[in-house]
């Protein structure tokens, strides 16, 4: 679930464990997956995933 995520305090693409934050699509048919991180949430069926300030802001930018 969404909060046993959160409380594992681990970012779920690169095992960091600070600054957690949740990172969140609308639909997961709008992914393409190509990005890794993409590829996960298609994956896990889940249109959120737990991710460090870190790798959150490189999935935005298009630099994961």
């Amino acid at each position: 679930s969404l909060i046993d995520r959160l409380k594992a305090q681990k970012c779920e693409l690169c095992g960091a464990t600070d600054n957690l934050v949740m990172h969140h699509v609308r639909k997961l048919g709008e992914l393409k997956g190509k990005e890794n991180w993409e590829k996960l949430m298609i994956a896990r069926r889940r249109k959120t995933m737990a991710v460090c300030g870190s790798c959150h802001q490189k999935i935005h930018h298009g630099t994961f």
